[in-house]
């Protein structure tokens, strides 16, 4: 993942280009699954983002480069989803979903926050 954070430049200052954040990162979701009837149904939950590492870079002439290691950010998810299954077992799904990471965090995370949408499409077999 790259964050590009906003960069403000004083009216001496030298042009710099914007900074650049990789991040290694896991997420372990701790989700619930609410059925709203056959095929609707609710998720959501807390997100633990385990940051292995970061790096940040700001383009200038002479580029500074910083990596510390990080810690943890906890994070929400909510998505809605559909579901159909098949008398031969087979399951097919669809679900949209948003994550919001930053409200919490462990060790040197705390200034991360970033939002991510998605939807997961799959088809499954139920024994």
């Amino acid at each position: 993942m790259t964050v590009s954070p906003p960069r403000h430049r004083g009216e001496n200052e030298p042009e710099i280009g914007p900074g650049i954040e990789n991040l290694s990162l896991v997420t372990i979701p701790l989700q619930f699954k609410f059925h709203l009837g056959n095929v609707v149904y609710l998720n959501g939950g807390l997100l633990v983002n385990v940051l292995a590492r970061t790096s940040s870079e700001i383009g200038i002439a002479n580029a500074s480069k910083h990596t510390h290691n990080a810690g943890m950010l906890l994070g929400l998810g909510l998505g809605i989803g559909f579901e159909h299954e098949f008398s031969s077992g087979i399951l097919l799904y669809l679900n949209p979903n948003v994550r919001w990471s930053g409200f919490g965090s462990i060790g040197p995370a705390g200034d991360l926050h970033f939002l991510q949408g998605g939807a997961c499409i799959g088809v499954a077999y139920k024994f």
